[in-house]
């Protein structure tokens, strides 16, 4: 197989738009390649870059030479051609493709080489801070690396590029591969900048890069340490954390205020140079504070001071206090008031632990003065006695390691009776529970004296007596002789004051009642419509009668006498049902509690009306029928209630040649079901001046609760007059004037 080369001919220079002889060299004779002169472009062949014409020239046996035309407008940068030939496009085939690079510089130099050879420069951008505080200036440094024989030329600061608010200084060449150029941040604020120069923009060529920075206004800072007291010559670790990377962190920049302190190495714990520990040992002798503090500004940012105080004094020996002989002394079911605590002293106590603790034992260590003490805490509130339940204590601080064994006793104390300063009050005919109070556990209790007919119980904090009291009429007070026990101990024997007294009486209350009729002290009476309205048959009714009865103790609600309307019944104190059928209803409830004759009650008298339909008025006859403004009118209603006016109503006049003395009849005739009420009214309107409300009403047909007057000369005024309607029929009013 052949091989190929190419190369420039003779020359060494080229300018724009200028035509050259460029070779392609085989090793042998070869056949296939095309010999015309006339395309712009050599057939065979692939060419890119910066040549406007490449075609064939001439040719020896081995020498194919060709003419290449530079584009006149390549720049300041040089250019190249890359000229590409398929292997298999002479014979004998070559043994690779032919793909040569020929490139010329700014200067016009020229080159060829297999473009497989070629190495472009590669720029890499590095900058002398990432950090940088606001308003100061990061030296970024470009570094090219050459190809070949080529060299760098024509980089400009216009082929850089920053981020807005980022200010470039001047571009400095430092060698033929090495340019600088400071970089100053804005005035204010916390953020990003980049700086970036693209691809090929230098002869021959190079890779993009980028590189990145941050600007800082102030960075945060934190400073904490590992204890708050220490013994002489001890190290305390001073940890200072920031909210920025502060890569430059060293133990130069933190103060001590003790010349005895020693600053170690400034370490970062963290993978962004934010946390930064410094080991400072303390004084050997002494005692006394050792501030540590890292400056403003310390770190080359704005920053405020931070700083951190550590006591320290000679070496505590470790000491655990347990108690006197120590045994705990527990009272069972009580918490020992909060527990039981054992003092602990040491030089930075770092550990305690307690083994052996039974349930429901536990423990708690709660260290004070930055670990140089503590208490540990027993807890628990046991239910069950032990004896010498065995614990063992291990504490350990910078010194060493301290044990002491340690032991609990469950045990009781012995009770006392917290006396009632009143005397029990033992409820008569009812079910009782007196409670007596007793401090620390109560176990069994005796109860003696004058009796009752009560019983006793013991709870653990109380003796409780319960039970009805029965009693005898003739005594009405004495003591309960109380002994409480418990494994500590017992009381002695305690008298408790009791007295004898009848339940609270229940009463009846918030009953409407439009009449306000004062109730009497055994039996009140309402005898009113309830509530307001007559009910008719087949109404359902519901009366719950306790919410009228108010009673501290627990009472029973009984229906004592009277008729309940047919159709009701009485349950869990509700009064409820249907009507089935009309009538005047009277029943008396009565609230007692207690029993036999212990029973203190209050009764109460209900009327409820029960009616079929609403009763109306078909016609008024024997007198004259007149507007509303007539001085007698006849109301036809469900109740007797005198009050509001209710409709329909018939008005009706007498005759104008009524005289004195005179008695005219008015019939008045009901066509509908009742029994119901009527109500007839005088307006007070007397006719024509002569007559006044002077009236005698008689109401012969009809049930009239108020009577009928004495005579025509008796002056008593009526303001309406009303009764029961019992039957269909015609009623005859007489009206005598």
């Amino acid at each position: 197989m052949a091989t190929a080369t190419m190369n420039w001919g003779t020359y060494t220079t080229v300018v724009r738009g200028g035509s050259y002889g460029v070779n392609t060299v085989f090793s042998e004779i070869v056949s296939g390649l095309s010999t015309s002169t006339s395309p712009a472009f050599a057939i065979g062949y692939t060419i890119t870059g910066d040549a406007t014409l490449f075609r064939y020239n001439s040719n020896t046996d081995t020498v194919y030479t060709y003419v290449l035309r530079t584009s006149s407008s390549w720049g300041d940068r040089g250019g190249s051609v890359r000229i590409q030939l398929p292997r298999t496009a002479v014979t004998p085939n070559l043994d690779e493709d032919l793909d040569w690079t020929l490139g010329w510089n700014a200067s016009g130099e020229v080159y060829a080489e297999r473009t497989a050879d070629m190495v472009f420069p590669e720029l890499a951008i590095t900058l002398s801070d990432s950090i940088v505080p606001v308003s100061g200036n990061t030296i970024a440094t470009f570094t090219f690396t050459e190809a070949g024989s080529a060299t760098i030329s024509d980089f400009t600061a216009d082929d850089i590029t920053v981020t807005d608010g980022i200010t470039k200084g001047a571009l400095t060449k430092v060698s033929n591969t090495v340019y600088t150029m400071p970089l100053t941040m804005p005035a204010s604020g916390n953020g990003e900048g980049v700086v970036s120069v693209a691809a090929d923009v230098i002869n021959p060529r190079n890779t993009a890069a980028t590189a990145t920075f941050t600007y800082i206004d102030r960075v945060n800072a934190e400073i904490s340490l590992s204890a708050a007291a220490i013994s002489n010559g001890g190290t305390i670790i001073a940890q200072f954390d920031f909210d920025y990377d502060v890569p430059d962190f060293s133990s130069d920049i933190v103060a001590v205020n003790n010349p005895g302190a020693v600053k170690g190495n400034a370490t970062n714990v963290d993978d962004r140079n934010r946390c930064w520990i410094v080991p400072v040992e303390v004084p050997q002798a002494g005692e006394g504070e050792l501030e540590i503090e890292l400056p403003d500004d310390a770190i080359g940012f704005y920053q405020s001071a931070v700083r951190a105080q550590v006591q320290f004094a000679p070496k505590i020996t470790l000491h655990i206090s347990a108690t006197d002989n120590n045994v705990i002394a527990w009272v069972i079911n009580t918490d020992n008031n909060g527990g039981h605590e054992i003092e602990i002293e040491g030089d930075n106590i770092s550990s305690v632990d307690v083994e052996g603790l039974l349930r429901p034992f536990y423990h708690e260590w709660v260290p004070n003065n930055g670990n140089a003490k503590g208490m540990l805490k027993i807890l628990g509130t046991p239910d069950s006695f032990y004896q010498n339940l065995e614990f063992t204590i291990t504490a350990t601080d910078a010194n060493g390691t301290a044990t002491k064994s340690a032991a609990i006793n469950v045990v009781d104390v012995a009770p006392t009776i917290s006396v009632p300063s009143q005397p029990l009050s033992v409820v008569l005919g009812l079910p009782n529970e007196l409670e007596i109070p007793v401090r620390n556990r109560a176990e069994s209790a005796e109860v003696k004296g004058t009796w009752v007919g009560l019983d006793h119980r013991v709870d653990s904090d109380k003796v409780v007596i319960f039970g009805d009291a029965l009693g005898n009429p003739g005594v009405t007070e004495g003591v309960f002789m109380v002994v409480v026990k418990n494994q500590g101990g017992e009381t002695q024997e305690t008298p408790v004051p009791w007295k004898l007294t009848k339940p609270s009486r229940p009463t009846w209350q918030g009953i409407p009642d439009v009449h306000r009729i004062t109730p009497s002290v055994t039996a009140i009476q309402y005898p009113i419509v309830y509530p307001y309205y007559v009910y008719r048959v087949n109404n359902s009714f519901s009366l719950n009668l306790a919410n009228y009865v108010s009673s501290s103790q627990s009472y029973v609600l009984t229906h004592q006498s009277g008729n309940i309307p047919p159709g009701l019944s009485l349950n869990n104190r509700v009064l409820s049902g249907t009507f089935n059928t009309a009538g005047t209803y009277n029943p008396r409830f009565r609230a007692s509690v207690g029993s036999n004759i212990f029973r203190n009650s209050e009764a109460i008298n209900f009327r409820i009306y029960s009616a079929y339909t609403n009763p109306s008025l078909s016609s008024v006859t024997g007198s004259t029928r007149a507007n509303s403004s007539s001085p007698w009118r006849l109301y036809v209603r469900r109740s007797q209630t005198q009050n509001a006016s209710v409709t329909p109503f018939y008005p009706f006049l007498i005759h104008q040649s009524a005289t004195t003395n005179q008695t005219r009849w008015v019939t008045i005739v009901f066509t509908s079901d009742p029994p119901g009420q009527f109500w007839l009214r005088d307006d007070g309107q007397g006719i024509g001046g002569t007559f006044q409300t002077n009236w005698n009403i008689l109401a012969p047909n009809v049930n009239n609760p108020y009577g009928r007057d004495s005579g025509p000369n008796n002056t008593r005024q009526f303001s309406g007059v009303y009764g029961d309607l019992p039957s269909n029929g015609t009623y005859n009013f007489r009206v005598y004037c």
